[in-house]
């Protein structure tokens, strides 16, 4: 996370790019239980998406604060 792009929009990336793989495979895994896509949508992803997103902004902060912090020396 050193180099390029700010420390918090790199964790941002990689927390949403994570989201969004587990939530492919957990949505793909409901529509094979239900046999209905839109059923498996609002079981396992409507009902997240707030969460997720507070949760990836905690994550980037937290890996931001934490770079500053043992970035002094």
């Amino acid at each position: 996370f050193g180099r390029g792009k700010p420390a918090f929009a790199r964790a941002a990336l990689a927390c949403v790019a994570g989201e969004i793989l587990l939530f492919t495979f957990g949505v793909s895994w409901l529509y094979v239980l239900t046999h209905s896509f839109a059923k498996a949508v609002s079981f396992g992803l409507y009902w997240f998406v707030f969460a997720e997103v507070l949760k990836v902004m905690f994550a980037a902060g937290t890996v931001r604060g934490w770079q500053a912090l043992t970035s002094r020396k």
